[in-house]
């Protein structure tokens, strides 16, 4: 199961990206979990109580919490060096780590056909 998160304010922004991983995940037969957060402080309580994530779209344009601050929190705080942040918005890697690689690897080990359903909180 590939973990993936997207934490983003514009819920159309949301939608785009959790259809494309999860068009990716069933042309790759990977098992692809997305789960979507509107703000930071949602995603921070989430990620509190979760540590099995692979990758995060973090956008920076957040409302309270902002994206840099939320990463910061992330690291700092979580102690959570291990997913991998995108910067969605202007597609500039905050850190890569591979994921694309990840991925398809997990292609090769991964082939039940089942993807998770997007769930926004």
């Amino acid at each position: 199961m590939f973990h993936i998160l997207i934490c983003d304010d514009e819920p159309f922004v949301c939608k785009e990206i959790e259809q494309a991983l999860i068009a990716c995940g069933i042309e790759k037969q990977i098992d692809v979990k997305v789960e979507s957060f509107a703000s930071g402080e949602k995603l921070l309580a989430y990620m509190g109580q979760n540590q099995d994530i692979d990758l995060l779209f973090l956008d920076i344009e957040l409302p309270g919490s902002n994206g840099a601050e939320t990463g910061v929190k992330i690291r700092d705080e979580l102690k959570n060096e291990k997913v991998s942040l995108f910067n969605h918005r202007r597609a500039v890697a905050v850190r890569y780590a591979g994921w694309a690689e990840r991925l398809h690897q997990q292609g090769t080990s991964h082939q039940s056909g089942r993807h998770s359903r997007p769930r926004t909180r």
